[in-house]
């Protein structure tokens, strides 16, 4: 099932320093460029990325955990290369049509 979604996103800093700011915008910039087909980033609404994924599940909750991984795969990728003392948090809410509440969850 394709539907549409939209969701934001706030980074967070570990600790409140240069090194951990510098990186935590660094990740910023990198999720406002992911370069997925089917997702655009909002040019007003500067943490909020909308488009069309596929979901699939027998049930509500399936589907919303579908939603979630999918999210959670795409910013997940943008940590990978980021040094474990630095990592910051993203913290999601996505909002799925069909899908009933805002799902909230952090990248891991």
């Amino acid at each position: 099932m394709t539907s549409n979604f939209m969701f934001s996103y706030s980074v967070k800093v570990k600790r409140e320093s240069d090194a951990h700011e510098k990186v935590a915008q660094a990740v910023r910039a990198k999720i406002a460029r992911i370069s997925n087909i089917d997702w655009t980033k909002l040019d007003e609404v500067e943490t909020t990325i909308k488009g069309l994924m596929s979901i699939s599940g027998d049930n509500l909750e399936a589907r919303r955990k579908c939603a979630q991984r999918i999210v959670n795969k795409e910013l997940a990728f943008i940590l990978d290369d980021v040094n474990l003392d630095y990592l910051p948090r993203i913290h999601v809410a996505l909002s799925v049509d069909g899908l009933g509440d805002a799902i909230l969850f952090e990248v891991k």
